[in-house]
Order: C-alpha cells, then sequence, then structure tokens
C-alpha cells in the first residue's frame, strides 16, 4: 500500500507544530491535521511562560506576541494572608497563543510542513507495517502517527483521571496588579487547584478557576462578582494535573503533550514542558523514518523523562499532600512560609519558572520542611481520627 506522508501528526497546536517544524527541517515529509477552521482558535491556554522556555523552543517572540511582563507572584491563603515572591529575574511572559501557534506553524510550513485544518481525525490503526489514519476527507496512511490532539485524546480513550475542568475568563477591571499574577488557594471553593489571575494590562486580565468536582463558572462567576468588572469572554477548558502517562510509545503512534500528559502536576501548564516533547518526538521520529528503526523512537521518552522526571515526581507527590488538606492545615502552611523571608527571598534570586519545585525545596532549608511535614501530619491524623473512634 502507498504512503502518502512519512508522518502524519494530529493537532495543529504548539506541540503539533513544533514536532512538524522538527520532522520537515529533517526532510521528511509530514502533515499536520487541525480539527479547528484555523490555527490558535480557540485559544485555550493562558500563554504564561518563561523567556528561556520560549529560546529552549526555538522560538523568537514578535513584540506583537508578548501581552505583558511579569514581575512577582501574590499567593494568597484561606485566611487571607499573602505571600509575594519576586519573579523579575526569571523573564516570565504572557504571550498571546493564537499568534504564538501561527508563528509555530508558519515556521513548519517554511520548513516544508503541509498544514490542514477543519480536519477532524475519526480514527487512528497501527497495522504493524503502516497506520492509517481517517477523517472525513477519507483515508491517509504514513509510516508514523504522533497523536497531539490533547485532552481530547486522553478522554476519547476513557482516561478521564485527574483531568480538572477550568473556567476561564478574559475579564476588564481594576483590581488587580498590572504585572503580578496572583493565585488563590480555598480547598472548599477550588479542591485541589486555585483561582488564578493572570493581567494582560493594567485594565485586563485572564482570570480562572478550577477544582476537582465543581461547576467552575459558578465559582468563577462568584468571584468575579465580588470583585466588579465585565467579563468579554468566557471559555471552558479542561486541565490535565496528573502527570505523564506511562507509555508515549505504542507501536508507530506516539504521543506528545496533553495527550501525554506532559503538563505540570502542580499548575498544569505545558506550554514549555509539551513543547519539548514536541521537539523530541519530531527528532526522534525523523531519525526512525530515515533509519526504518523504531527503536529510534524510545529515544524521546527517555530524554523527556531525564530533563522533566523528578520536576514532576515532586510535585505530584506534593500534589497527593496539597488534595488531603483543609484550609485551617493549608494557611498554617503559608504561616511557615510567611515567616520564612529568607526563603522568599532565595526563591526570587534562585527561582526557575519552569523547574520550580525542585528550586523551592532547594531553598526552603531543612527546617522550614520540617515545620510543614509536621502541619501535614497532623492533617493526616485529623483524617484518620474519625476512622479510630468508629472502631472503638
Amino acid at each position: 500500500m502507498n504512503i502518502d506522508y512519512d508522518v502524519i501528526v494530529g493537532g495543529g497546536s504548539i506541540v503539533g507544530l513544533l514536532a512538524a517544524r522538527q520532522i520537515a527541517a529533517a526532510g521528511v515529509s509530514v502533515l499536520v491535521l487541525e480539527d479547528h477552521p484555523e490555527i490558535g482558535i480557540p485559544e485555550k491556554c493562558d500563554g504564561l511562560i518563561g523567556s528561556g522556555g520560549l529560546e529552549a523552543l526555538g522560538i523568537m517572540p514578535r513584540l506583537s506576541m508578548i501581552q505583558n511582563h511579569i514581575n512577582g507572584a501574590i499567593l494568597h491563603s484561606p485566611s487571607g494572608k499573602l505571600i509575594e515572591i519576586n519573579s523579575s529575574n526569571m523573564g516570565v511572559l504572557v504571550v498571546d497563543r493564537s499568534k504564538l501557534d501561527l508563528d509555530v506553524a508558519h515556521a513548519a510550513v517554511k520548513h516544508g510542513a503541509e498544514i490542514r485544518t477543519a480536519t477532524p481525525i475519526e480514527n487512528v490503526q497501527d497495522t504493524h507495517s503502516l497506520v492509517r489514519v481517517s477523517s472525513k476527507s477519507g483515508d491517509l496512511h504514513c509510516r508514523f502517527f504522533l497523536d497531539a490532539m490533547g485532552s481530547n485524546s486522553l478522554m476519547a480513550q476513557g482516561e478521564k483521571e485527574r483531568i480538572f475542568q477550568a473556567a476561564k475568563y478574559v475579564i476588564a477591571g481594576d483590581w488587580f496588579q498590572k504585572d503580578r499574577v496572583e493565585l488563590f488557594f480555598d480547598n472548599n471553593q477550588t479542591p485541589g487547584f486555585f483561582t488564578w489571575i493572570i493581567p494582560t494590562s493594567e485594565r485586563t486580565a485572564k482570570v480562572g478557576a478550577a477544582g476537582k468536582g465543581i461547576n467552575p463558572f459558578r465559582t468563577l462567576d462568584r468571584f468575579v462578582h465580588e470583585r466588579g468588572g465585565s467579563i468579554l469572554k468566557r471559555v471552558a477548558a479542561p486541565i490535565l494535573v496528573g502527570g505523564p502517562i506511562k507509555n508515549f510509545i505504542n507501536g508507530r503512534i506516539i504521543k506528545a503533550g496533553d495527550a501525554a500528559r506532559q503538563t505540570k502536576p502542580s499548575t498544569a501548564g505545558g506550554i514549555y514542558s509539551g513543547g519539548v516533547g514536541g521537539i523530541l518526538a519530531g527528532d526522534s521520529i525523523a531519525m526512525a523514518v530515515k533509519t526504518g528503526d523504531l527503536r529510534r523512537l524510545v529515544e524521546y521518552e527517555k530524554k523527556w523523562r531525564k530533563i522533566f522526571g523528578r520536576e514532576f515526581s515532586l510535585t505530584l507527590r506534593a500534589r497527593a499532600v496539597f488534595e488531603t488538606l483543609g484550609n485551617k492545615h493549608l494557611s498554617r502552611i503559608f504561616d511557615e512560609l510567611a515567616l520564612s523571608q529568607n526563603t522568599l527571598k532565595s526563591l526570587s534570586t534562585q527561582g526557575d519558572f519552569d523547574f520550580h519545585s525542585a528550586a523551592l525545596l532547594k531553598v526552603l532549608g531543612a527546617g522550614t520542611v520540617v515545620k510543614i511535614l509536621k502541619t501535614v501530619a497532623a492533617a493526616e491524623l485529623s483524617h484518620l481520627r474519625p476512622f479510630q473512634r468508629s472502631q472503638s
């Protein structure tokens, strides 16, 4: 049977487009199939990333793509205590994801990739010698298929675990700081996650809320109503907090980005970690095509886990603890952190936006960690007491 393309990429978001860029640059034929009629639309990602992360992805953002520069973060505890972190040396940007995706799409096409929009994929079948990709336009055959179709891919396969529904608004108001991201923690209102504000100017911001088992739109409506302002746009978008899937590679079908859950378990951000996945997958697939050796595909997963494995493991453990905490214990942890001013200063100077968990543990110090662990232990004991009483 004839091969139409060496590689077909499902999904025309940044991960699939970066992979296509790498594949085409290696002289391998590649087609990107995007189900929406336009690249970058709808924009579901808030576009928060470090400038170093963009550089590592081989992206030089145009000025028109940058919506804001972020110089710090304000964390709000359930009791109202504030912790401020200076991030002015981290080069944190808010970028227009639609423009970012379009720029990467142009780069991929420049190298020889083809893109078809408004072409939803209906079925993908690995026949061992090739892959059949079916859409309403007909069947196409390729040597390898890269699944970069995001959370839709996971949900289509019944993998709904650790997917939170999020509401994301663009709002106009005057109750936030232009250069500060704000996170509001409340495990009653947003269990297992938080409400966030990402300003794009003095008067506009991207505001979102997510949590386990809640209606995020109801939660976010209440949050915005209490503060005032106008809602200019509403978007629903699932976020992934479960850490990477077990295997990125299954025969001739490879997963990257959200489809492989390459998003931070802490914040669900994934431009950098998913983008690196797209680049590594693209490079390995191109080598597999050129050499005919499927073992080259394994290099992608090994390299990705070497870069992100420790960070994701740390944040997954922290998430497991965070989800057990009530607001009382969560507020006590904020109290401990607020007392450690040297810790906050060190985090501001040593932190890495894309590897925040490892940086945080490094600067916390043993004393602060022990205090936090005592708080966590108290929370665990409080969960056990009702069970112990029932056994007496």
